[in-house]
């Protein structure tokens, strides 16, 4: 079966992700990206699979988190991945997964001597996050002030010129942000024990017909032991 990408005008849905660690990047190193071919990560092979068993078309981006989420929750047949099912977003979209798994965790400069080892420690901590990212919220929603960037990659660089203490992520995109940023020198110094997991959200006026096939074929795929976490 062939890969069933195409460009505007032909695709049933079109998908948004952002670069998100080892779930969701560009190949050539871009902040944007529009085309398929050139996005790639955990995550976005376990959709591309899933729309290729189930034989949808589809255009996939590379935008930003806040930008991706937005379109998928006003426009029809539109849908972002990886996205985190909680509390603020479960009625907003139809939901696919979960599609990958991750932890958040908190991380300090490799020679800093902060320690951490529980929530309260936070405070008082200058910490750096991904605006609008469920860390984020969650730290927020417990009253915890977090200094928002728009994109994570900005945090490793805020970390190594102390302009935070700690930067709050997951583990799965951490430690490639960082290296990618060119600030490798990070360590983790706190993570959360419970796992976070994450799925394609699906604007809630996309086709009926295109939903239940894309989600005959996730479960398909799961049933025969194919996934990406």
């Amino acid at each position: 079966m062939s890969v069933r990408t195409v460009w505007a005008g032909n695709s049933e849905v079109v998908l948004y992700t952002n670069t998100n660690g080892m779930f969701s990047y560009s190949t050539r190193g871009n902040e944007w990206e529009h085309r398929a071919e050139y996005v790639t990560g955990t995550a976005v092979q376990m959709v591309k699979d899933i729309f290729q068993a189930a034989s949808v078309n589809y255009e996939l981006k590379l935008r930003n988190l806040t930008v991706g989420l937005e379109r998928a929750k006003a426009k029809a047949n539109t849908g972002y991945l990886a996205a985190s099912k909680d509390a603020e977003l479960s009625n907003d979209y139809l939901w696919i997964g979960p599609i990958a798994r991750d932890y958040w965790a908190f991380y300090a400069k490799r020679d800093s001597d902060v320690r951490v080892d529980s929530l309260n420690d936070l405070r008082g901590l200058k910490i750096g996050g991904h605006r609008n990212s469920p860390v984020t919220k969650f730290l927020q929603e417990k009253g915890i002030a977090v200094r928002t960037e728009k994109e994570d990659y900005v945090n490793p660089y805020r970390l190594n010129y102390d302009l935070i203490d700690i930067w709050a992520t997951t583990r799965g995109s951490s430690f490639k942000l960082a290296f990618e940023s060119g600030y490798p020198e990070i360590m983790e110094v706190y993570r959360l024990d419970s796992y976070i997991e994450l799925y394609l959200a699906l604007n809630k006026n996309t086709d009926k017909k295109v939903v239940r096939k894309l989600t005959d074929a996730y479960h398909e795929m799961i049933l025969h032991g194919r996934r990406w976490y």
